[in-house]
């Protein structure tokens, strides 16, 4: 599964496509929050998202950044990925092996969760470590260039690290992508 279909798949779910039976197998991921020093004084904190399900060599690691109206607190960008966008519930309709019997939709059509549901059964889906950080509004404060450098810093150095010595997470580099949304895309 790629990181692509992983995000249409969170985009289904965000937009009603998950029926309550994702919802109660969201069981499946384990949660964890690791609060890591950004410098000196500052702490930050990121939502890992892990299947508790163990598998040879890992899994690979997905980073999603959150959007700006989640940066108006830390709880809120947190929980974005994870509930406001729907990410584990498309999780757990991906493990089960269906996302059809949704609402077609413009975003997801019948045809096209025919076609993922036939992909499915020729190769189920196999989870991610999903790291969901808080990010900071990059445009307060007026350095913009500066900031986001630093942020980049911080999950290259800090955030990926301290991910793949803590979880069943992949540790090589074409094994962890990044992604995100609105402010975080």
């Amino acid at each position: 599964w790629s990181r692509r279909r992983l995000l249409q798949a969170a985009c289904a779910g965000l937009l009603g496509v998950v029926d309550a039976h994702a919802q109660d197998s969201a069981g499946d991921l384990s949660r964890t929050v690791l609060t890591l020093p950004v410098d000196a004084t500052r702490t930050r904190k990121a939502l890992v998202l892990s299947p508790r399900v163990a598998r040879r060599g890992g899994y690979k690691v997905l980073v999603l950044l959150h959007g700006l109206a989640e940066t108006a607190s830390e709880t809120l960008g947190l929980s974005a990925w994870s509930e406001r966008y729907g990410l584990v519930a498309a999780d757990a309709r991906l493990r089960r092996g269906s996302v059809a019997g949704a609402a077609p939709n413009r975003y997801l059509t019948a045809e096209r969760a025919r076609a993922i549901d036939d992909e499915l059964r020729r190769k189920p889906y196999e989870g991610f470590v999903i790291v969901c950080p808080y990010t900071p509004n990059v445009y307060k404060g007026g350095m913009t260039a500066l900031t986001l450098d630093r942020y980049a810093d911080w999950i290259a150095k800090t955030l990926v690290p301290a991910v793949q010595a803590s979880s069943p997470a992949r540790r090589d580099a074409a094994s962890t992508a990044i992604d995100g949304c609105s402010l975080g895309g």
